[in-house]
């Protein structure tokens, strides 16, 4: 299971011209200041979560599996990810999230897994 503790994805006004770069670079400024990041499996707290950020490779087209077709391109994002193992068969909670000077994030899935 991969999914964001918290994150930016940044996007072209559709008005405005944009190029990749800067959306990369405003991805990044937009996540540099985490003051929490948090994630509990089963009541247990994983630590260094710090480590866990990441940025896409270059840039891509946001819109490019909507329905009707549109182009969102350069569209980029960064923040702090977490892959997990394959859970145990039975119920798992878990609760994560982050926070950013411009947005908090908190969210608890109850998972059953069989």
């Amino acid at each position: 299971m991969f999914f964001p503790l918290i994150n930016y994805v940044v996007m072209p006004r559709l008005d405005t011209p944009i190029s990749c770069m800067a959306v990369t670079r405003t991805a990044a400024s937009m996540t540099d200041e985490v003051t929490a990041l948090v994630l509990d499996i089963d009541g247990t707290r994983v630590p260094n979560l710090v480590h866990h950020r990441h940025a896409t490779k270059g840039c891509f087209d946001l819109g490019a599996l909507a329905e009707p077709k549109m182009r969102v391109y350069p569209s980029a994002a960064n923040g702090y990810y977490v892959m997990l193992r394959p859970l145990s068969p039975g119920r798992h909670t878990l609760n994560f999230g982050g926070a950013l000077p411009s947005m908090l994030q908190a969210v608890t899935y109850t998972l059953d897994v069989e």
